[in-house]
């Protein structure tokens, strides 16, 4: 049984409590985003449910701290949408809501899924003239619609065929053609590469369209996964106006907030002095996390990182949310 399932079925008092929070609460969200919102809660997938209950906190703690929210605003750089922008006197920051899991199994799960999609579309999508370069953004909580994904990518690379211009463009350059496709929770972007007219192809790879992807590792350690997270959402959408700051639900039994902060700031490590007259070890980061060090600072269009452990429908009134401000 699902969240959602459980949470409208129960007659227990605490879960009608919850059921009546949330109704409360989804009842002050924009009524022109909130049946998008109501209508991913219900899904009986709890991926679906935690992403649109983290938004709907956030909303609604947002706007009681005092600032003003948009929701979805529009971007320069890119089509996609950050989940809001907030405002409150001169300070104004888009968020985009995260969440990030720890369990193994849904690694392995989400690999499974995305090594089906790759299988189908090598076997069913065909072009003498372009090999596809793949950036795998997002993994959907489900299999993918590859039939309609594979018909798109013929009628695509058909198109580009009837255009092409001989010319070979390597996997370094911008300005390969490329095909963004987003549906039930994944996101892909394709890039079609033309092949030269003088380029030996063997049969292996005359039999698999896809020649690179890149997204698409299994991470074992919790702080590689939140750095994973953060580094996909900081990326998606290009320059933008305003600081970012990013929201996440870190779900799992094995996730704890050291992990964060080994994502952001590195790994702790301890130097010890040589030499005749050694002085104390001391500790520091390692400065290879999302935010890089003094020396190397990385991401400075990303301020903030807000921090939920394990929440749930049933511990949002006694549940901790904490913050690391980049350095």
């Amino acid at each position: 049984m699902s969240t959602w399932e459980y949470l409208n079925r129960s007659t227990r008092n605490d879960i009608q409590a919850v059921r009546s929070v949330l109704g409360e609460l989804l009842g002050d969200f924009p009524k022109m985003h909130g049946q998008e919102l109501s209508s991913r809660m219900r899904i009986k997938d709890d991926r679906q449910f935690n992403g649109a209950l983290w938004e709907l906190i956030l909303y609604t703690a947002l706007t009681r701290s005092g600032f003003s929210v948009q929701v979805h605003p529009e971007v320069n750089e890119s089509p996609k949408r950050p989940d809001f922008l907030v405002r409150r006197g001169q300070y104004a920051s888009y968020v985009e809501a995260r969440i990030a899991w720890d369990s193994s199994k849904e690694s392995e799960s989400e690999q499974s899924r995305l090594e089906t999609l790759l299988d189908s579309i090598n076997k069913n999508v065909r072009s003498e003239e372009f090999i596809l370069g793949l950036d795998v953004e997002e993994i959907g909580p489900n299999a993918a619609p590859g039939q309609h994904l594979i018909g798109e990518l013929n009628v695509w690379l058909q198109d580009l065929a009837t255009r092409a211009e001989g010319r070979f463009a390597a996997p370094a350059e911008e300005k390969a053609p490329s095909l963004q496709w987003a549906r039930s929770g994944w996101s892909l972007t394709f890039q079609a590469f033309t092949i030269p007219p003088d380029e030996e192809i063997t049969h292996e790879e005359s039999s698999r369209i896809i020649g690179y992807t890149t997204g698409a590792a299994v991470w074992s350690e919790a702080a590689d996964r939140i750095k994973n997270s953060i580094k996909k959402k900081k990326s998606r959408y290009g320059n933008l106006e305003h600081p970012l700051t990013i929201a996440l639900n870190l779900q799992g039994d094995f996730i704890s907030r050291r992990d964060v902060e080994d994502a952001l700031l590195g790994p702790q490590q301890v130097s010890f002095p040589v030499g005749r007259s050694p002085g104390p070890s001391t500790w520091s980061r390692s400065g290879d996390g999302v935010f890089g060090c003094a020396a190397q600072p990385r991401s400075t269009g990303l301020c903030t990182v807000l921090v939920a452990l394990k929440l749930h429908p049933w511990t949002l009134g006694r549940h901790d949310i904490f913050t690391i401000n980049n350095p």
